[in-house]
């Protein structure tokens, strides 16, 4: 089950990051609440989800590692 842990984790780290810095007032909350990760094909990806792939990968391996 830690890929499941990791999942949920993930989950918790791409929504809370964009959440917290979305409530403090400076230039780098401004920039990241404006940045997409543009793609091919003219796709934008925003970008906690990379935050939340991120997290996801630290987290399975740290639970893999702690089995």
């Amino acid at each position: 089950m830690p890929l499941t842990k990791a999942i949920m984790l993930g989950g918790i780290g791409g929504i809370a990051v964009p959440f917290t810095m979305s409530g403090i007032d400076g230039p780098l909350s401004g920039m990241l609440g404006t940045i997409l990760i543009h793609g091919p094909g003219g796709t934008a990806v925003p970008w906690s989800w990379p935050v939340f792939c991120v997290v996801t990968l630290a987290a399975w391996c740290l639970l893999q590692a702690a089995r």
